[in-house]
């Protein structure tokens, strides 16, 4: 890097240095604020007398409690005509719920989404965890076993992740670079090929470590105890504090990963960034052109994947040859990760001039401080202004111990006294008139800038029907703003995590999933990069983890149920697999449901088919057969041995032009005529079955469909058979 490029990172560094100091200050005050640390002073008070009371712990737990999506599920819908009959959109969503599962996104994705209540972003990072940990992630972060060689997530601290103050407060991908602090073991830095200038790293010492945090919590003192062990944990390990910056675009660069050291003027890593897009060429091998029947080179294809890609199978591409950047292939166009750079925010609000928007516990803050020093003040005043009794000087005088005895005094005493009117009660005016409605004033605007549902104040076990109602509607995640928000975080992961598994350089070797369409047998294999290339949009079921919810969800879903079971336009097994997955208890329904092929029914089907050809009877329909499989068998009669010799005896001719066997043509027709018969009997049994009061399974229009083509084939060789016989009526 010259020294142009120098001067603009560090001035640009020290902007950001200035910038997210003011951040910090407040942020610090919102961890202090939820950690009871009430740093005001309440005048005439000692603090061992502040009732120390949260409005932050309920609205966080109501937030995430109502929006987190504890159970989220990812839906696809691909939009590419070669998807079609592939069950790409089951595959896909197997593959992100995997993916979630093994990196464990959800826990990351709920610690982003309590930090923006607090700073108003939250960040999820994603790497990728390699074997052995010598790339992007690695080495200083230790692989999970479960999780190596696949897309990896971390929540990042709103305070170690400073964007480019010329970020669009409403559009991320406008950055033109991320910095991100990261703390690095000296030892990995120096054992790091890619590291430049090693003699001058040193490490961090404690006055940076009070600057900018320990990664995890921030401490404004370091006189605490866990501050002070979390402090020395880290100097004696030896870490260094880097700058990791990740560039989108600038005057000067794009798509790079640079690092800075303190104590190093130069970057210590400077190389393009690795979710940039490369386009790899394709290996070419020694071998005879089919055509010339020449030596030349052709391209190569793997075998082992013929079954999945095509008839060749998948093209070899060259991941060997280095650019002259130094990474494999040629930079493409664009990079792997959404809005250009690796990290995905969760916002819950918006703001006019800044990405970062107020916090919304921000916004509680005050209301927090007042409900302190009013409860504090209160309690005080009852404890200052206690009850209190008099007693004459003369009462005193004649019995001496008369003050004790009355203090002491037990029910039922007798007390000897000269005169009732010598004793009177001190009650002095107890707290001030107006605090109570002053402490609902404020919980009321607390509760109005923080709700997240329609159940405020109200009692969850008197809710109406019309409430209830509007309770349940509201859970819609297209109407939900805050859920919204982790829906799009989710989003956001998986299409980042689907294009860098579908990048060469990253395509997991062991990422197994179940290829087989619903309600079949399961057959797994290894996915391939081609697997996560296609174009689709996804939609986010959310789970709540309220019950009244659940429970509203459940019953509306099942409502539904009745009402579609009953449709001919809706397919029944996947109404009942719906079905079972409202309940939790029930676990895979897959498992329990019946395989979609009924063999028996398969096997009856082909016996009448026999019967219909071979003696021209038609054995009858019954309404409680499997229409479904009956359909599609009848369908292929025309493939039988006996139907094909007939066919190949209807185009016979003889030397002079006549049919050979004119009998077959007019078996044939009487043949398609009986079979044809029989199908309609089926569709007319199929759709009494399916208007049953019992609502008993039927078959969707796909089973109508095919029995058209079907009908529509007979039909043609029908009129092929008696054409023929009419030809050589003709003749005769």
């Amino acid at each position: 890097m010259n020294k142009a490029g120098i001067g603009f990172w560090k001035s640009e560094l020290a902007t950001l240095d200035t910038l997210y100091a003011a951040r910090l200050v407040t942020w610090q005050r919102q961890f202090d604020a939820y950690d009871l640390k009430f740093k005001q002073q309440i005048r005439d008070l000692s603090r061992d007398k502040y009732i120390r009371v949260s409005e932050f712990v309920p609205v966080v737990r109501q937030i995430i409690g109502s929006v987190a999506m504890n159970y989220p599920r990812l839906f696809f819908e691909v939009f590419e005509d070669e998807a079609e009959g592939q069950d790409v959109e089951d595959l896909l969503e197997r593959s992100s719920a995997a993916m979630f599962e093994i990196a464990n996104a959800k826990a990351h994705v709920h610690q982003a989404g309590l930090d923006a209540l607090f700073c108003g972003v939250g960040w999820v990072r994603t790497d990728v965890d390699p074997v052995g940990g010598d790339d992007i992630n690695a080495p200083w972060s230790a692989n999970d076993p479960d999780s190596e060689d696949l897309v990896a997530f971390s929540r990042v601290p709103p305070w170690h992740v400073h964007i480019d103050p010329h970020t669009q407060p409403h559009v991320l991908g406008t950055c033109r670079y991320i910095r991100e602090k990261v703390l690095v073991p000296l030892k990995s830095l120096l054992e790091d090929k890619s590291i430049k200038h090693k003699g001058e790293i040193k490490k961090s010492g404690t006055e940076v470590v009070d600057e900018i945090g320990t990664g995890q919590l921030l401490y404004s003192t370091s006189d605490e105890d866990e501050a002070k062990a979390v402090k020395d944990s880290i100097e004696n390990g030896e870490f260094v504090w880097c700058d990791r910056i990740h560039v989108r675009k600038t005057h000067l660069s794009d798509r790079q990963l640079i690092m800075f050291v303190p104590g190093v003027d130069e970057p210590v890593m400077e190389k393009p960034h690795p979710f940039m897009r490369r386009v790899f060429s394709q290996r070419m091998e020694r071998g005879i052109d089919p055509d010339t029947l020449e030596m030349t080179e052709l391209p190569m294809f793997d075998p082992d994947t013929a079954e999945v890609s095509g008839f060749e199978g998948e093209p070899v591409m060259d991941l060997e040859t280095r650019h002259k950047d130094g990474d494999l292939g040629v930079p493409g166009v664009g990079m792997l990760v959404q809005h250009g750079v690796p990290f995905v925010p969760i916002r819950f609000d918006m703001h006019p001039t800044s990405f970062h928007p107020v916090s919304q516990l921000e916004y509680i803050e005050d209301l927090q401080d007042l409900a302190i020093e009013i409860l504090s003040r209160k309690a005080a005043s009852q404890k200052r202004f206690s009850r209190m009794s008099t007693v004459t000087q003369a009462e005193v005088d004649a019995n001496p111990e008369i003050a004790e005895k009355y203090q002491r005094g037990e029910d039922g005493e007798l007390l000897v006294i000269m005169d009732r009117n010598n004793f009177g009660v001190l009650d002095s005016s107890g707290v001030p008139a107006g605090e109570d409605a002053l402490l609902n004033i404020s919980r009321g605007y607390s509760d109005r800038i923080t709700r997240v549902n329609q159940l405020g104040n109200q009692d969850a076990a008197n809710i109406t029907a019309t409430v209830g109602a509007i309770i349940g509607a509201s859970e819609s995640i297209n109407e939900r703003w805050m859920e919204l928000a982790f829906s799009k975080m989710y989003v956001d992961l998986a299409r980042n995590g689907f294009q860098i598994m579908g990048d060469l350089r990253y395509t997991p070797e062991n990422f197994i999933q179940n290829v087989a369409p619903d309600g079949q047998q399961q057959m797994s294999r290894v996915l391939t990069s081609a697997d996560f290339l296609w174009h689709y949009r996804i939609t986010v079921q959310a789970g709540s983890m309220q019950p009244l919810f659940k429970q509203m969800q459940e019953d509306k879903a099942l409502a539904f149920y009745d009402r579609a079971i009953r449709s001919p336009n809706f397919d029944p097994r996947e109404l009942d697999k719906m079905m079972a997955s409202l309940f939790d208890a029930v676990g895979d329904p897959e498992k329990l449901m019946k395989s979609e092929e009924n063999v028996e029914a398969q096997r009856a089907a082909q016996l009448e088919n026999d019967r219909m050809i071979s003696q021209l009877q038609d054995p009858g329909v019954l309404p409680d057969q499997d229409h479904d499989a009956h359909i599609p068998i009848h369908g292929e009669w025309q493939q039988q041995p006996m139907v094909q010799q007939l066919v190949l005896q209807s185009q016979q001719r003889l030397a002079t032009g006549e049919v050979a066997f004119p009998q077959a043509a007019a078996q044939l027709q009487q043949i398609g005529q009986l079979i044809n018969q029989h199908l309609q009997a089926h569709v007319q049994a199929q759709g009494e079955q399916q208007m049953a009061p019992t609502g008993a399974p039927g078959t969707s229009n796909l089973g109508q469909e095919t029995l058209q083509a079907q009908v529509a084939s007979n039909a043609q060789m029908v009129s092929q058979a008696a054409k023929v016989q009419a030809e050589q009526e003709a003749v005769q």
